[in-house]
């Protein structure tokens, strides 16, 4: 499946130095903003989409008006802000005993700032993915943000 991605992604046109400057320029300057999200180039290169909460603030705006003139840029609108999001995918990952017998591997916002997905080591005999969720929702105390559970198995960090 992995190859299958991948000689899927490589079949991609490249992408071009005038874009690439331009998504580096936007991520540089709007890291940190608690209201960005991340942007996505489609796969015939030729739109942006940038993942917002709220009413675009005016530097984003600006970044916009500067994309190259060929490139699409779609501002879309965020359900929850993407800090909150990465702030509780970072909270189920750090602590310890979150949800009982659960054993979390891994936590990420979802690209279009919808929600959380977490990857747990194994499932729990008895218990469903969705009663996971449910349960990790109530136990970060954000009932109203879908969270996507999945099993991931186990994540080896890579350290050289």
């Amino acid at each position: 499946m992995i190859k299958d991605q991948l000689r899927e992604e490589l079949a991609l046109p490249p992408v071009d130095l005038e874009t690439m400057q331009w998504l580096d320029r936007l991520q540089g300057e709007l890291t940190g903003d608690r209201n960005f999200g991340s942007p996505a180039i489609s796969k015939d290169r030729s739109a942006v989409t940038i993942i917002w909460y709220g009413t675009p603030s005016a530097r984003l705006e600006e970044l916009v008006a500067e994309a190259p003139e060929k490139l699409t840029v779609v501002i879309q609108r965020a359900v929850f802000r993407p800090a909150e999001l990465n702030e509780l995918a970072l909270r189920a990952v750090t602590t310890e005993g979150l949800v009982s017998g659960v054993q979390v591997a891994m936590g990420s916002a979802t690209p279009d700032a919808s929600g959380v997905t977490i990857g747990i080591v194994e499932l729990p005999a008895g218990r469903s993915l969705e009663q996971l969720g449910t349960a990790f929702a109530q136990a970060l105390q954000r009932p109203d943000v879908p969270i996507a559970v999945e099993v991931s198995g186990m994540v080896v960090p890579f350290n050289s």
